[in-house]
């Protein structure tokens, strides 16, 4: 894959309760930072939507905001799984995949950048002191790993289980 080429980073998050922005944060700076071949959207929180975006990547990176996370962020693989909600309002990310995989055929690539947040008072539209220093870092990670093309050197949790699709094995995308 070319460096770059068929990413999309969804960011998601309240930008109207502090640090809860910084998914959709993330996705504004590396919309505005990133060359030719990288997508970026921002929702309140990921959509059955979203799927079809999902399908035209072959990479997708959701960002959102962890009062837990590690500083400044962590990264996972995530995998389609299939979730029983009640609702289509507050989906998982694996919720979105498995979605875009059983509707659309996607076969991609996916990883959770959870970046550390602090504060998440309503009404407050800026990001906290910590808060922008992780967005930052995340930036320039992110930004670098796209340049070599090696988005996989971000991960910094274990992959998600594969044995969440009943034991069926997902192909790693080169990146």
């Amino acid at each position: 894959m070319t460096p770059g080429h068929g990413i999309l980073v969804l960011g998601y998050g309240n930008p109207a309760r502090g640090d809860d922005g910084l998914g959709p944060a993330l996705a504004q700076r590396i919309d505005d930072e990133a060359p030719h071949g990288v997508d970026a959207l921002w929702d309140y929180q990921p959509a059955v939507e979203h799927a079809a975006d999902i399908a035209a990547h072959p990479v997708v990176i959701f960002a959102d905001a962890s009062a837990v996370a590690a500083e400044p962020f962590s990264v996972r693989r995530l995998r389609p799984r299939v979730t029983h909600e009640f609702t289509t309002h507050a989906l998982p990310p694996e919720a979105v995949l498995s979605l875009a995989h059983e509707a659309l055929g996607w076969r991609g690539t996916a990883y959770l950048l959870a970046l550390r947040g602090y504060s998440f008072r309503a009404f407050d539209e800026s990001l906290s002191a910590g808060a922008r220093e992780n967005l930052r870092a995340a930036v320039v990670r992110v930004m670098d790993a796209i340049v070599r093309g090696r988005l996989a050197d971000l991960t910094t949790d274990p992959p998600t289980d594969r044995s969440d699709r009943g034991g069926e094995s997902w192909t790693d995308a080169s990146v």
